[in-house]
């Protein structure tokens, strides 16, 4: 079962965007400050030089403490995403879109810039961090926002490209990572349809016709590396933020300004139907279950941006600093349920 995303705009203290590009095929949404840092501290801040190997080394981090594999460089996508961060910069602008007249155009959005710079394939997703202190806060920021969660723990990507800008003070001024996949791009070498159905302007060369069948063993040849599903905050993770600020556009949480960072559970597409379904997701304290929650997914998502395979709980209080929790989800799938448990404890705001 095939499963991508819609193209997602994230602003972080200044701008953070992340997007997804569906075959060419986008829809946008926007994304404000999720942290609680002041837009006006940004010049204060000290800020390491950036590291492309550092942004590299953390993104896998992230990925592969989930249990997701481990993506590798692809020079196509950092051609690509090094371009739109000089874009941004040498335009003072922010999020995905460029414009041909703008200094340093090489594309109108990931996908065709991802094209411009030799990838074969048009599915790829993109993440833009504008004003960020450090490669490593730019990725955290991106992953406190539920829809662009799930872009990076993406099931699918197993190819990724980092490139970014820096003020004077070495705080960025933009970063910018694409993902993509290794199979979808070699499926693009040839046509590949005999009969059937296939797919076409999946490509660079729009004129292929690449078989449903090819393409979705393209597909399931990197989800089926991946778990079944993935869990964040992971098991015992002791780093996790007690926030979320309510900043992202569209807002999950349209009537809350604040909030507690959500949990989220994704089911693995390869592994599960589209009817999996969550009994229930709870949170416990110390104190005993935490009720004052909202539980979102495809079903009750007001922006429409869930796919049938993910959920988050959102606590409706900020979660307590220095605090541990229990987080438990009951689901069904096939006629078989199942359980899983797992920690994490708070940082303090």
């Amino acid at each position: 079962m095939m499963l991508f995303r819609a193209i997602f705009v994230f602003f972080l203290v200044g701008i953070l965007a992340a997007c997804s590009s569906n075959s060419g095929s986008d829809s946008a949404a926007s994304l404000n400050v999720n942290t609680p840092v002041k837009t006006s501290s940004l010049n204060s801040r000290s800020c390491t030089v950036p590291s492309l190997a550092r942004a590299y080394r953390y993104f896998n981090d992230v990925r592969q403490q989930t249990g997701l594999i481990a993506v590798t460089v692809s020079d196509a996508l950092q051609g690509a995403a090094g371009s739109h961060a000089d874009y941004l910069k040498l335009n003072q602008q922010a999020g995905h879109a460029e414009l041909q007249t703008g200094v340093g155009f090489s594309g109108v959005d990931a996908a065709a810039r991802a094209l411009q710079f030799g990838y074969l394939s048009s599915n790829v997703n993109e993440g833009v961090v504008g004003q960020g202190s450090t490669v490593v806060a730019s990725i955290d920021g991106l992953m406190t926002a539920i829809y662009h969660r799930f872009t990076i723990l993406d099931f699918y990507r197993d190819e990724v490209g980092i490139g970014f800008t820096a003020q004077e003070n070495n705080c960025l001024y933009s970063f910018v990572h694409n993902g993509g996949s290794s199979g979808l791009n070699n499926v693009c070498l040839n046509s590949t349809f005999v009969s059937g159905g296939y797919y076409y302007a999946v490509c660079a060369d729009e004129n292929l016709k690449i078989a449903t069948a090819d393409y979705q063993a393209a597909l399931d040849g990197v989800a089926s590396q991946n778990p079944r599903y993935v869990l964040w905050p992971m098991d015992q993770a002791t780093d996790v933020y007690p926030a979320f600020w309510g900043n992202e556009v569209p807002n999950p949480l349209p009537d809350y300004q604040q909030a507690g960072n959500p949990l989220s559970i994704q089911f693995n597409p390869y592994y599960f139907s589209e009817q999996v379904k969550l009994i229930s997701f709870r949170l416990f304290d110390d104190q005993g279950e935490v009720t004052n929650t909202r539980l979102i997914s495809h079903a009750t998502d007001v922006n429409g941006k869930f796919s049938v395979y993910e959920y988050a709980l959102f606590p409706l209080a900020l979660l307590q600093e220095r605090a541990d929790y229990v987080a438990e989800v009951v689901f069904e799938d096939r006629g078989v349920q199942e359980s899983v448990q797992w920690r994490f404890r708070t940082l303090p705001l």
